[in-house]
This record gives structure tokens, sequence and C-alpha cells, in this order.
């Protein structure tokens, strides 16, 4: 069974360098910066943090990254300021996958 680990906290507290320490630390494993996923979108993207829409982009695209990441096998930690809701989000469409997902907050 995999895991999904979603490592959140504010700026500066150390999410990504817990998480790329985490992510040797597994054998099988992949990194998703959510920050790298948002910035996937470069023309008329907007803030996440001022727009549901983009939110939702980044959301989405963070589900299908861990989605196919999951199905072959693989671990992943998920580097991104998460909130609760969203967190039992992805748990919620991962759940057919049968995999376990870890939050902690930094």
């Amino acid at each position: 069974m995999q895991t999904v680990y979603i490592l959140s906290g504010p700026a500066g507290v150390g999410k990504s360098t817990t998480s790329r320490a985490l992510v040797r630390t597994l054998k099988n494993s992949a990194y998703i910066s959510g920050d790298y996923v948002s910035h996937m979108h470069v023309n008329g993207r907007q803030k996440p943090w001022e727009s549901k829409l983009e939110l939702s982009l980044i959301w989405d695209n963070i589900l299908s990254l861990t989605r196919n990441f999951v199905s072959k096998g693989i671990d992943v930690v998920v580097d991104y300021v998460t909130f609760p809701e969203e967190a039992y989000w992805l748990r919620n469409r991962l759940r057919e996958l049968s995999v376990n997902v870890v939050y902690t907050v930094l």
C-alpha cells in the first residue's frame, strides 16, 4: 500500500527541506512541489490565494500527478501550503486507490 505525505505550514517553516529529506528516506518515491505545479500555468495565471479557480487547477494537477505515481507503486510527498479541507479533498479522491494519507503541518 502506497503512502501520500502532505507537508504543510507557513512560508519559511521548512516544508521543502523536510519534504526533500523525507523523499530521500523512502525507497520508491516522488516529490511534488505545489509551488512548481502552480507555476506551470504561465500566461493568465492568477495568485492562488486570490482565485478559487487557480487554486482548484493547482489541486487538480496535484491530484493527477499523485494518482499517476501511486498507480505505479510509488509513494508521494506533496510539499505545499495545504489547509485541512484540501487534505481531506485529496484523500477522498484517492480513496479508490487504497492509499495511506499522512497530513502534517510544520
